[in-house]
């Protein structure tokens, strides 16, 4: 589970547009080989649920409207990815991941590249 959110760099006729995605992902990772290098291979499947935003005001001629509007929707996604991890003390790990991200939508589909860095501490 998470949360994340963009928005327009610049607002298109006055309208400034946002979007977020609160996605429920469920994953596993395969590890290849038994040194202190672990690479592996992870592979996720969930659902995304999504809201867009327009707001702002248009002026037109004199004449203004504004508009505040939104639209939610829940989605399937998938990511495919390859990763490593590497020791850094006896209780704490470096992983680092790259993993291409896919969100089925009406006729296409929002992609992206994700890499993650962190570290992974052993309790």
């Amino acid at each position: 589970i998470g949360y994340c959110t963009w928005s327009g760099k610049e607002e298109i006729l006055g309208l400034k547009t946002s979007m977020s995605d609160i996605p429920i992902i469920v994953g596993g990772k395969y590890f290849f080989g038994n040194g202190n290098f672990k690479p592996y291979g992870t592979v996720e499947l969930g659902f995304h649920m999504m809201t867009a935003k327009v707001e702002g005001t248009i002026s037109y001629y004199g004449y203004s409207q504004s508009v505040s509007e939104s639209s939610s929707e829940s989605k399937m996604g998938f990511g495919l990815g390859a990763g490593a991890m590497m020791p850094m003390g006896e209780k704490m790990n470096l992983n680092g991941t790259i993993m291409y991200q896919s969100i089925a939508t009406d006729g296409s589909s929002l992609n992206n590249i994700a890499i993650k860095v962190g570290i992974m501490y052993n309790l």
